[in-house]
C-alpha cells in the first residue's frame, strides 16, 4: 500500500469522522483502511470516541474487539467479544463473531474454550472456520480427530488452501512425510506449507533443500517459531553453528515453551565449543521441565565434555 497515498486517505477519514462519527458504513470503511495500513490505534481512537457517545452499539463493540485483535490484544478482545455476546443473543449467534472470537481464546491459550464457540451453524458459514477447528484440535493433541475432520473437510471442498496448509502441518508433526509433502504441494504458496516442506526435506536428510523452504516461509512470515527452528536444524545439519545459534534463538524467543527448540539451540552451542553458552541454554530448558529426557541427557554430555564425570 503507498503510504503517501495511505496517509491521505486516513487524513480524509480523520476529517469525515470528526463530521459524522457515528456514520456506520463510513467508520467500517475506515477502520478497514486503518487496519490495512498497519494502524490499529487509529481505528482505537476513532472507535473510542464513537462509543463514548454510543456505547451500547453492538456493531461498535464488535469492530472495537476486531481492532483490538488487530492491535496484538488477545486478551482484551476476547474479553469485548464474550461480554457482547453475554449481553446480546443475537451478536453470540453471529459466525463471524463467534470464529474471531474463537481465534482471539485460541491465541490466549484457552483452546478448549475456543473450540465450543466453533458450532456447526459456523463451520457453514465460514470456511475459514474449519481451519481454526484444526488448528485447536492440534493445539489440544487430538491429532486424530483434527486429520480425520480436515480430510473430511478437504474432500468436499479441495479449494480451502488453507486448510490443506495447516493439514501439511499437522501431518508433519506426527512423522506422517508422505502426506505432510502431499499436503503442501497443494498450496505451495503458502508459508505454512513451505514450513512443511522444509520439515520434509530435513526428515530426508536434504539440509540445503530444507533450508531454502524455510527462507521463503520466513520471508512471508517472520514470526514463524516453526521456521526459524526448521532453519536453525537446516544450519546446525550443515555445521553452520553461528547460523544455527541465531535463528534457533529467534525459535525460543518465539515459542519459549518447545523444549526441542531449547535442546537445539545448545546443541549449536556445543558445535562452537562454547560449553558454558550450552550450559546457560540447557538449564533453561531443565527450568521449564526438569523431567524431559533430552535435556538431562544433553546436559550429561556438557558435563562430561567439562570434565565432570560424577555429575554426569
Amino acid at each position: 500500500m503507498n503510504t503517501e497515498h495511505t496517509a491521505e486517505r486516513l487524513a480524509r477519514f480523520d476529517a469525515f469522522l470528526a463530521q459524522d462519527p457515528h456514520n456506520p458504513a463510513l467508520l467500517q470503511q475506515a477502520v478497514d483502511v486503518a487496519l490495512a495500513a498497519g494502524a490499529p490505534d487509529k481505528a482505537r481512537r476513532w472507535l473510542d470516541a464513537a462509543l463514548a457517545q454510543d456505547p451500547a452499539s453492538g456493531a461498535l463493540r464488535n469492530l472495537h474487539a476486531l481492532v483490538l485483535l488487530h492491535a496484538g490484544d488477545a486478551a482484551a478482545a476476547a474479553a469485548a467479544w464474550q461480554t457482547l455476546a453475554a449481553e446480546d443473543a443475537k451478536a453470540a449467534q453471529d459466525p463471524g463473531l463467534r470464529h474471531n472470537l474463537a481465534y482471539a481464546l485460541m491465541l490466549t491459550g484457552r483452546a478448549t474454550e475456543a473450540e465450543a464457540w466453533l458450532d456447526a451453524a459456523t463451520m457453514r458459514a465460514l470456511p475459514q472456520a474449519a481451519v481454526l477447528r484444526v488448528r485447536l484440535l492440534h493445539t489440544l493433541e487430538r491429532h486424530e480427530d483434527a486429520m480425520a475432520f480436515g480430510r473430511e473437510r478437504l474432500a468436499q471442498d479441495p479449494a480451502q488452501p488453507q486448510l490443506a496448509a495447516h493439514l501439511s502441518v499437522l501431518a508433519s508433526d506426527l512423522e506422517d512425510f508422505d502426506a505432510a509433502a502431499r499436503l503442501a504441494a497443494m498450496a505451495p504458496q503458502l508459508p505454512e506449507s513451505q514450513t512443511t516442506l522444509g520439515h520434509v526435506a530435513l526428515a530426508h536428510q536434504d539440509a540445503a533443500g530444507a533450508e531454502r523452504h524455510f527462507e521463503q516461509a520466513l520471508a512471508a512470515r517472520q514470526g514463524s517459531a516453526r521456521a526459524w527452528l526448521g532453519a536453525g536444524l537446516a544450519a546446525l545439519a550443515q555445521r553452520q553453528y553461528a547460523a544455527a545459534r541465531q535463528r534457533l534463538q529467534h525459535a525460543t524467543e518465539l515459542a519459549p515453551s518447545h523444549l526441542g527448540g531449547w535442546i537445539a539451540r545448545a546443541w549449536a552451542h556445543l558445535g562452537e565449543q562454547d560449553l558454558a553458552g550450552a550450559r546457560a541454554v540447557l538449564e533453561q530448558a531443565e527450568a521449564l521441565d526438569r523431567s524431559f529426557a533430552e535435556t538431562q541427557g544433553s546436559l550429561a554430555v556438557v558435563s562430561a565434555l567439562q570434565g565432570d564425570s560424577a555429575d554426569a
